[in-house]
């Protein structure tokens, strides 16, 4: 299916993965680049902000949370540090969020303003990611550094993530200019606070993710047989993953295990059969849904990990990254929402204190994961009552 801005229709955005032939079966036309303008005002709007950024995450502790401070010479000075951090991600969040409502919404445009596009986006991606590799110490994300709230010493043996990273950005460029859709869906990962943190941290993550955006770029080239094999054996890891996990740990962002825990479940075993139950229907239903409706692989693969995020009792920072480098190519609103959610999350638990890990206070569990809940179910009931989309065909190299 195509996007319009005319439309409305908020469940068309969650099939932007599609191929550009599968998307051309739409009745209604696509946008031209003519009729986004404005789009390079808002990319250009990012720069400062990621300044901002850069600035905020310099701090020698970056957990660090007090806005101002006083300077040797009795002026206040605004000071950075964790408080700046999440103020500037925020800001950030919200400038791409307004990029991808429109990226969504057009065309791919000529030639000549894709290449002008994709040179700025790598240009700004690579300066950015060598600003945050010589100046950022980097936030303890990681379950070890959150349970001893401990900023880890800057790591100079990060350039293979480094490199994945970069290799990421690239494929995700080149998968837009491909299928023929607006290559500021690039800049969603390319620029995002959580891609950045992960780089100055050095997730190992970041070295599946080439993989991960290879396989949606070309999954519509595959035997059927195989794109159902892929997601069910992802939505069975997930499971599986689940199934190993302790859940009675501090509480991190786990709404269903905190929930369940709240209505009286406190053994480890009731507690995780409960969360694997719930899995397993989840996953079904994304799976029943996923080959009904013939999502794209990219898509599927979205709904299957989000679908884990939001039942397992803890979700990091770098789980999360599979699902932002997929959003691209297969937009999900409850995959957004969580990219910015999980980073809250985390900040959080630099407040907090408790023996055993990381934790959180039960108000910012429901402010943090309840929203992704809600934009996920909807998106799920949206996929259920309307009509099946058209079979996949390879999208022109």
């Amino acid at each position: 299916m195509t996007l319009t801005a005319h439309t409305g229709d908020r469940a068309l955005a969650e099939n932007v993965g599609a191929p550009a032939a599968a998307r051309r079966a739409d009745a209604a036309p696509a946008l031209t680049q003519h009729s986004t303008g404005g789009l390079w005002r808002w990319a250009i709007g990012t720069i400062p902000l990621l300044l901002y950024l850069l600035w905020a995450g310099s701090a020698p502790d970056p957990r660090h949370a007090i806005l101002w401070t006083w300077t040797a010479t009795r002026w206040l000075a605004p000071a950075p540090g964790l408080g700046h951090v999440w103020i500037a991600s925020a800001l950030l969040f919200a400038v791409l969020s307004r990029l991808a409502a429109g990226a969504l919404a057009c065309g791919a445009g000529s030639v000549r303003w894709r290449s002008i596009t994709a040179g700025g986006i790598l240009i700004v991606a690579v300066l950015v990611r060598v600003m945050v590799l010589r100046w950022w110490t980097p936030l303890p994300l990681d379950a070890a550094s959150l349970a001893g709230k401990a900023a880890a010493p800057v790591d100079l043996t990060r350039w293979p993530q480094v490199l994945a990273d970069l290799l990421t950005v690239l494929l995700l460029l080149a998968a837009c200019s491909r299928t023929q859709r607006c290559l500021y869906l690039a800049a969603l990962y390319a620029l995002h606070p959580l891609a950045l943190f992960a780089v100055a941290e050095g997730s190992r993550v970041l070295l599946l993710l080439p993989a991960v955006v290879l396989a949606g770029m070309f999954a519509s080239y595959l035997r059927p047989w195989v794109r159902v094999a892929l997601i069910v054996g992802l939505a069975a890891f997930c499971v599986a993953r689940l199934a190993v996990t302790t859940p009675l740990q501090p509480a991190y962002n786990g709404l269903l295990a905190e929930s369940l825990t709240a209505f009286g479940v406190t053994s480890a075993g009731g507690l995780r059969a409960a969360l694997v139950a719930i899995e397993i229907i989840f996953q079904g239903l994304i799976v029943a849904l996923a080959l009904r409706r013939k999502w794209p692989l990219a898509l599927a693969w979205g709904h299957v990990l989000l679908a884990w995020a939001l039942v397992a009792p803890r979700v990091l920072p770098a789980d999360v990254l599979p699902i932002l480098a997929l959003v691209p190519l297969a937009w999900t609103r409850a995959g957004w929402v969580l990219s910015l959610t999980v980073l809250s999350a985390s900040a959080g638990v630099l407040f907090t204190s408790a023996a055993g890990g990381p934790a959180l206070p039960r108000w910012l569990i429901i402010a943090t994961m309840l929203p992704v809940l809600i934009v996920e179910v909807e998106a799920l009931f949206l996929h259920v009552v309307r009509p099946a989309a058209p079979p996949e065909v390879p999208a022109p190299a």
